[in-house]
């Protein structure tokens, strides 16, 4: 993938692209970084950092826009630039990430759901309301989890 490196923000980058005012008022801040197409799907890669958390429900409304102006998959890779604990972030997040881990292992659902979860230095223990311990390790539920924090916040857990 050949990537443009960028420093505008999200509105000055898709300026007719129409979005609802909520969606829009959460992008209002996002810059983007880079811009590419996957040669293999050609897909539309939109690399951005944002100083806010956005749900990713409304990145995905906010995608779904792109791919309706652009005929074409897109995928929009925020990186979050935040002042506050790892701890907050999580539990600002936690239903964006366990919302990201159901769709990606759909049996994952009933598992994920109403559970608590526990911080220790980098180390994360998540205590399941249900039973599926074992189903949702064989479906690297973990591994997903660990990536989604990587890769939004930077940090190693």
């Amino acid at each position: 993938m050949s990537e443009a490196e960028m420093n505008k923000s999200f509105v000055e980058t898709f300026p007719d692209l129409e979005l609802d005012k909520g969606i829009s008022d959460c992008f209002q801040n996002v810059k983007i970084k880079g811009l590419g197409i996957r040669k293999k799907t050609g897909k539309l890669m939109v690399k951005a950092t944002a100083d806010r958390l956005i749900p990713v429900s409304i990145v995905e409304q906010a995608e779904s826009a792109l791919k309706s102006a652009f005929s074409m998959k897109v995928e929009i890779k925020l990186k979050f630039k935040l002042d506050m604990s790892i701890d907050d972030i999580i539990s600002e997040y936690w239903d964006s990430i366990v919302y990201v881990v159901n769709s990606k292992a759909a049996s994952s659902r009933g598992i994920l759901n109403g559970n608590r979860w526990e911080l220790k230095g980098n180390n994360m223990k998540i205590q399941l309301a249900t039973a599926g311990c074992d189903i949702l390790k064989s479906l690297g539920c973990d591994r997903m989890i660990e990536k989604i924090i990587k890769d939004a916040f930077g940090e190693r857990i």
